[in-house]
């Protein structure tokens, strides 16, 4: 079985209390039912690299996949963004031989190329963090891929579990309690896994109601921006396919198969998603988040 790296959190009486666990889901459940008379919330906490099993890959991999998959197929919706960042990259070797600055991992090549736009010094160009976000996207994209069986999604037996683990624990209190999942990472595996057990996940960005909170700290690959009004607004997971599929698919061709598009404002909602990247300098693109409804929690945003 998969694993899946996470806190969890309950609130009590004066102050909240965490339990690290790295387990697999069979260990997740004896710590809960050890607790669950005494909790009223659950709240779970998923790193980066909880979407490893997905495909995702890690931050240290990260470009040498999205490099590979460009060598693979130059000539993508992409290639464009590949070629400035993997350019600019390049651009970092002067330096690399001079400092610390590891160019082959994610967080400390965007925060470099963040730095330089900063400073308006090499290897920034026009364009460029926005390409690096892209190209983000599109590895992602081609690296989580979706299995369908008889006209469904399916997510991964690991996500699985989790949703199935979080379904079950509804159902032995009488009545669902709040739970609430917190991700770091972009893609859309543990979406998929909770909307598939019928748990309706709710992003927080509209005020709607669902069985479970799913707040994507750094934004998502299925989040777009209405040019109109400037809400975020998210790609809805499909809940049956009248395709006969015999492939894994990504993410953009459930989408192009489907022909569904996020709407807002009366109209359809394309561009790029919305992703905070993984650098120095988040609060730059904090904003984007500032609606998600936190109040939910019932306990202090200063933990995360």
């Amino acid at each position: 079985m998969g694993r899946l790296a996470f806190w969890f959190w309950w609130p009590a009486a004066s102050s909240p209390h965490r339990i690290p666990t790295s387990a697999t889901i069979k260990g997740i459940v004896v710590n809960l039912r050890e607790v669950r008379y005494t909790v009223s919330r659950y709240v779970f906490i998923l790193g980066a690299g909880a979407s490893k099993h997905a495909g995702a890959p890690l931050m240290a991999e990260f470009l040498d996949k999205a490099r590979e998959l460009f060598a693979a197929n130059p000539k993508n919706e992409c290639s464009e963004d590949l070629a400035r960042v993997f350019g600019a990259i390049s651009k970092l070797q002067s330096v690399h031989s001079k400092s610390e600055l590891d160019i082959v991992n994610l967080e400390s090549v965007f925060s470099a190329f963040e730095m330089a736009d900063l400073l308006g010094v090499a290897p920034a160009v026009d364009g460029l963090l926005d390409s690096m976000k892209r190209v983000i996207a599109w590895t992602l994209d081609q690296t989580t891929l979706f299995n369908i069986k008889d006209g469904r999604i399916e997510p991964t037996p690991a996500y699985k579990a989790f949703a199935g683990l979080i379904f079950d624990l509804g159902g032995e209190w009488g009545m669902a309690p709040a739970f609430t999942v917190i991700t770091f990472n972009y893609d859309l595996a543990v979406d998929v896994a909770l909307d598939t057990a019928r748990l309706r996940p709710e992003y927080g960005l509209t005020g709607a109601s669902g069985r479970v909170n799913l707040f994507k700290l750094h934004g998502s690959v299925n989040w777009l921006r209405c040019p109109s009004c400037g809400k975020i607004v998210p790609d809805p997971i499909p809940a049956r396919l009248d395709y006969a599929v015999i492939k894994p698919l990504t993410w953009s061709e459930l989408k192009k198969l489907l022909r569904r598009e996020a709407e807002c404002c009366g109209k359809a909602v394309t561009g790029d998603c919305v992703i905070v990247p993984p650098s120095w300098n988040k609060a730059e693109y904090r904003t984007d988040l500032v609606n998600v409804d936190f109040a939910t929690l019932n306990w202090p945003l200063s933990m995360l």
